[in-house]
């Protein structure tokens, strides 16, 4: 009974929210879209008659600009007539294969590559049959896993993690107090340094305040542009961001549909103060010297969400292949980060023991250090952490340092005809271990360039029409 509660649950939800647009020629024309599809153009590499998704422009968008409450639908719409225009157009001398094509879309072009490819299915027949195959390069095919559940709880996530870097930098600026600087003047000179370097960098020290968090996101470089969009517009209703979402409303009404099985997923939703007891001597069973100090636990809610997809409509008949990025080392091109992270780590640790001192002194529980104790031991162990942390919000450990790898890629099972490869081991993608979102990119890398031409040439006796 449970469990059909909740199916019913997921299908209100899913088929209470589905709408489709269809919007007038004169509309679409006038629609003035940044990083629109188009003919592949680069000058060291001239694939045949490949039309070309681009990835989402984060820096460029606004979301109160005009069309933008149309969000992705709109969007395809107006570069599959782009298309359709251009294919009729003699001067781009389509001669391959009697005028067909191929789609290619990177990043967010992926999705909406993908969804042109079923939107022109059901709605421009005669144009679906000259599209020879579909190639996407760390697309988020299923949507971002990262914005799972919706971008308020993305959002929600990012300034939880946040939070915790936050009360550390306050807690190392705690340390400057004129009790400490008499006790222990010798011992806490380097963190008046260390302090002084914090503010240099910059960071608002108002809890809560927006300035914060995006500071934070620049300078740790946490999954740039989804980020800071989700963030510096929270509060707008960002339709095209909500696209990418899983299970959204564009995805479940052009490209595919949901799984009716449920799935419990756990996401962050606040802290709860917890005082413990440690010692300064713990070993062989002996404990002396205790003090207690305060931590916040992360607490935990659950959503309900489909179980995955269950249906893909871009036809049976055509080619998909999937070029995934796996390169989840978020610092992998920038060791002086790196070596900064680490750097802070090892100041949260001894500005933790700071206060530790002050408790022994007892008059650290007058002066807050039970929590600023806490605050700098979280703070120590997210920057340890960072890379598992940075997955959590990926949502995956296989990743390219932004996409999730099942973000990249629908199951066999949903669609057999894929390109890449026959050999028995074949699991349905093709994966660039050692390129992360930004250097898989096809515009500038050529061994993706030299896959998706092998792609190109299989798909030719892969496609299916009927």
């Amino acid at each position: 009974m449970k469990k059909f509660l909740i199916t019913l649950l997921i299908f209100c939800f899913v088929a209470g929210t589905i709408v489709s647009f269809d919007y007038p020629e004169n509309e679409l024309y006038e629609y003035n879209f940044t990083n629109k599809a188009e003919w592949f153009k680069n000058d060291n590499w001239q694939p045949n008659n490949l039309f070309y998704f681009g990835g989402f422009d984060f820096k460029g968008y606004n979301p109160k600009a005009e069309h933008a409450d149309k969000g992705l639908q709109m969007k395809i719409q107006a570069e599959v007539l782009k298309l359709k225009n251009a294919v009729k157009d003699a001067e781009y001398n389509l001669e391959w294969e009697n005028g067909n094509f191929n789609f290619l879309g990177y990043s967010q072009g992926g999705l909406r590559s993908l969804a042109s490819a079923a939107w022109m299915k059901e709605n421009e027949p005669e144009l679906y049959d000259k599209l020879n195959c579909v190639i996407t390069v760390s697309g988020i095919n299923g949507g971002l896993k990262a914005l799972e559940g919706g971008v308020d709880i993305f959002a929600g996530r990012l300034n939880n993690d946040f939070k915790i870097l936050h009360r550390g930098i306050v807690s190392t600026l705690s340390v400057i107090d004129p009790v400490m600087v008499v006790t222990l003047s010798a011992f806490t000179l380097p963190h008046f340094i260390t302090a002084s370097v914090v503010l240099y960098l910059g960071f608002n020290l108002i809890e809560g305040d927006l300035g914060t968090t995006l500071e934070f996101v620049n300078f740790l470089d946490i999954l740039p542009g989804i980020s800071y969009v989700t963030l510096a517009f929270r509060g707008e209703k960002l339709h095209e961001i909500n696209d990418m979402v899983p299970y959204s409303n564009f995805i479940l009404s052009t490209l595919a549909e949901a799984s009716d099985e449920p799935k419990k997923v756990k996401i962050e939703s606040g802290f709860k103060n917890v005082k413990k007891t440690a010692y300064v001597f713990d070993i062989w069973g002996i404990k002396l010297l205790p003090y207690t100090y305060t931590v916040r636990e992360q607490q935990y809610k659950y959503i309900i969400l489909p179980e995955g997809y269950q249906k893909l409509n871009v036809g049976s008949g055509m080619p998909i292949g999937y070029i995934t990025g796996l390169e989840s080392d978020n610092y992998k091109n920038n060791k002086d980060l790196e070596k900064t992270i680490e750097v802070l780590a090892e100041c949260m640790d001894i500005v933790k023991d700071i206060h530790c001192v002050k408790l022994l002194l007892f008059y650290g529980y007058l002066v807050g250090a039970p929590v600023q104790y806490g605050d700098a031991l979280s703070a120590r162990d997210y920057l340890r952490n960072i890379d598992e942390k940075l997955n959590n919000l990926i949502g995956s450990s296989d990743n390219d340092g932004l996409v999730a790898l099942e973000s990249q890629l629908y199951s066999k099972s949903l669609h057999k005809n894929v390109l890449g490869g026959d050999d028995e081991d074949y699991i349905g993608y093709t994966g660039f271990e050692e390129e992360d979102h930004e250097s898989i990119n096809p515009s500038k890398n050529k061994d993706v360039q030299d896959k998706i031409d092998k792609m190109i040439k299989e798909a030719i006796n892969k496609r299916v029409r009927e």
